[in-house]
């Protein structure tokens, strides 16, 4: 069990430089990324009844675009290491 949490620690750490560059092309700037952070985080509802509801679609979705493409970039580094390395 150990191992496996050190194989995934080291992928995950070692694509650390491609979450931030997914993020920089995605988001601009540490405001938008807190922004979708708060939308996220905050119920469609309450955005609804504060005439938000567009922002809060749009900030959810980047975030989930970032989200998938931090996963997939992890998931293709784990491919990469069973297929050609281990």
């Amino acid at each position: 069990m150990g191992l496996v949490i050190l194989y995934w620690s080291i992928i995950i750490i070692c694509n650390i430089p491609l979450y931030f560059g997914f993020g920089w092309v995605i988001f601009n700037n540490w405001g938008r990324f807190f922004e979708s952070v708060r939308f996220w985080l905050t119920p469609d509802l309450i955005s609804a009844f504060r005439g938000e509801w567009a922002e809060d679609y749009w900030a959810e979705m980047v975030m989930m675009c970032w989200l998938f493409l931090c996963s997939a970039s992890t998931y293709a580094t784990h491919w990469v290491a069973q297929t050609y390395i281990l």
